[in-house]
Parts: structure tokens; sequence; C-alpha cells
């Protein structure tokens, strides 16, 4: 069994056991976050926007032994919406997911707290049918602000299992939902460069094609004053 697997049993094994308040506990408490928060920071240190959301869901799915994990931004006018942009499932990557917000766990989560629900959440929340189709028990859902505190979206890993504590899983997907709103804030910040560079090219074409357009009317007006002047002159 591969480091990654011995983790991702120890850590599940402490999340369904529960945890005593004594010293030993305490310390194998500490331990077991301190891991896979080692792991999570060494798998992800070198990458940057999506990739950085890609392997960070992988690795967050296979260490907490989640089948599921993602992040998604919010979009609409109101923030209603929520688009996944980096979706780890049943060990593999995920395809686009978009859904309102409303009756969902994470419409608890965007711009307010982090939530976690230990059991029955595809019952806690009907109108949900994707928890109910994949029949998700547990759910734990940290929010993703900018550095001003608006909300950007949304980091949560959900498991057909249910937990007996989130704790740790709070802790967790609360110190990476950090580094993801940074990236998230740098994808935004690209895709406007990219808007505002587009509009600027646009406006440059569409600028060259009226001074084109002015030029041949004022080539044609010439032209054409040009013939005037020469019949003028053949006039006896």
């Amino acid at each position: 069994m591969g480091p990654e697997n011995l983790l991702k049993e120890d850590l599940k094994a402490g999340w369904n056991a529960g945890y005593g308040v004594g010293p030993v506990e305490a310390e194998a408490r500490r331990s077991r976050v301190e891991r896979i928060l080692q792991t999570l920071a060494e798998e992800t240190v070198r990458a940057t926007g999506v990739d950085f959301l890609k392997i960070l869901v992988r690795h967050l799915s296979q260490a907490l032994g989640f089948k599921h994990a993602f992040i998604g931004e919010v979009y609409g006018d109101k923030k209603e919406n929520l688009k996944a942009l980096a979706l780890w499932s049943d060990g593999k990557a995920g395809e686009e997911v978009t859904y309102r917000l409303e009756g969902t766990p994470c419409g608890n989560v965007v711009g307010k707290t982090i939530c976690a629900y230990l059991k029955n959440t595809w019952k806690l929340f009907p109108d949900d049918g994707m928890l109910k189709e994949l029949g998700v028990e547990s759910y734990v859902g940290a929010p993703i602000f900018d550095s001003c505190g608006n909300p950007l979206g949304v980091l949560a890993a959900f498991h057909d299992e249910p937990v007996t504590d989130a704790s740790d899983l709070r802790l967790i997907l609360s110190t990476f939902a950090i580094r993801a709103g940074i990236e998230l804030k740098r994808l935004k910040a690209g895709q406007e460069k990219k808007t505002v560079e587009e509009y600027i090219e646009r406006a440059v074409r569409e600028r060259t094609a009226e001074l084109e357009r002015a030029n041949e009317a004022l080539r044609l007006e010439l032209e054409g004053l040009r013939k005037y002047i020469d019949e003028k002159r053949h006039i006896p």
C-alpha cells in the first residue's frame, strides 16, 4: 500500500471512529491533520490557475477518502449559480457542472461560512437531485473569498458514507480555500484582462475599418472633382 493510500486509511479511520480528549488522542489528531495538509501542499506547490484547482480536488478526494471533491465559482447577477471549475468524482476528472445554488448545501456555504453535514445529506436537501443520484451522505464545504471579502465560490468534498466527526475536515478545507481564492482571483483577473484586450482589438479593427471607408469616400470625391475640373478645361 502506497503512502497516499496509507494516509487515506489513517484519515478515514480517524473521522469515522471519533476522537478522545486525552493527550495521546489529541497528538494523533494533530499529526493526522498535519500529514494531510503537508501532502496537499506538496502536490500543489508548483501549480497555478486551473491546473492548481484540478490537482487540488484530485488529491483532496484521494487523501480524505471521499469519492467526490470540487471547486465551484459563483456567477450570475445575484451570484445565484455555481459552475464547477474542477471536479474529481469516482476516481476520475469529472465534466463541467453548472447549477443553481438554491436548495443545495453549497447554497449555505457560498458567501457565508463553512458547513458540514455528517449524514443524510441527500435527505436534508431533497431539491438537489445530484445528491440523491450520487447517494451523498456526508458533505463539507468551505466558502472561497477574494482579498476584499467578496464571495468567489466554494471548495467542497462529499461521500456516500456518513462520518462522525468533521472538525478536521473543516480545518483542512478552510485552509486550502484560502489558496483556492488566490487562484480564482488570478483566473478572474486574467479573464478580465483578456476581455479588455479583446475590446481594444475590436475597437481598433472597427476604427480602422471606419478610416478605410472614410479614405475611400475621400478618394472617390477627389476623383470626381478632378474629372469635373478636366471637363471644365475642355469646354471652349
